[in-house]
């Protein structure tokens, strides 16, 4: 959860606004997913962000805190933007939410937070600019408080993605292999198995232990042998590159 929030913090200090949104628009499925596991999508989306970012600030305007963006209007310009590409918040028959735009302004924080510009004789909003940037923030600020505060991070585990460092595991076993070849270039009789580390004998003595044990016509011994030569080589391997 934190790694996807720091990402997104990571494109916004870019100036990748799009991304950024995007992404950030995805935090209140994640979190309301699982403060409300039983409501359907749209509802829940919905609840989580007028329940946890009504205080954040900058989705209000108004000397007293009125709230221009409701969770609804979060989810609709969650839906427009992810699904459609745009800014239409009025795709279904019974929508009526007034027109939406976004403002990019500079990192120091300076400019328009949210403002309806534009509102009908009854007073209602027609259009609603906001700063793309603060808008993400929020989103990412009340994401981290969320998972922060909450108490059984383990509800987080289904809501994570690995993404696999290839490169970097590649350069650790060239490290690896380099190491093993200095050392053993060192060696004056590289035959002779009194030169070798203790820690080297016993896993070449295991590992011919495990062959034998492969060779047996018994099925047991042979994938019991398969998971301990497995287990042996991954521990001496992470000891030699640490």
């Amino acid at each position: 959860m934190l790694d996807l929030i720091n990402d997104i913090e990571n494109a916004l200090n870019h100036n990748c606004l799009r991304v950024a949104l995007g992404m950030g628009l995805t935090l209140p499925d994640i979190c309301g997913q699982i403060e409300f596991p039983k409501l359907k999508v749209g509802e829940r989306y919905s609840k989580w962000c007028d329940k946890y970012l009504k205080n954040q600030g900058f989705i209000t305007t108004g000397d007293f805190g009125e709230k221009a963006i409701s969770g609804e209007m979060c989810y609709k310009l969650r839906c427009a933007y992810l699904h459609s590409g745009n800014l239409e918040l009025n795709q279904r028959k019974n929508d009526d939410f007034p027109e939406f735009s976004l403002l990019m302004c500079n990192k120091d924080g300076r400019g328009v937070y949210c403002e309806p510009l534009y509102k009908d004789l009854q007073g209602k909003d027609l259009m609603i600019t906001i700063n793309v940037r603060h808008l993400t923030l929020v989103l990412c600020n009340a994401a981290k408080d969320y998972y922060k505060k909450h108490e059984n991070k383990e509800d987080f585990k289904n809501h994570h993605i690995v993404i696999d460092d290839v490169e970097k595991t590649a350069s650790i076993v060239q490290t690896a292999k380099q190491r093993a070849y200095e050392i053993i270039s060192k060696k004056q009789n590289k035959a002779d198995p009194s030169e070798l580390s203790e820690s080297t004998r016993t896993l070449l003595n295991n590992l011919k232990l495990f062959k034998e044990s492969l060779e047996s016509t018994n099925d047991e011994d042979r994938i019991n042998a398969m998971v301990a030569s497995y287990e042996l080589l991954a521990g001496n391997f992470n000891n030699l590159i640490k």
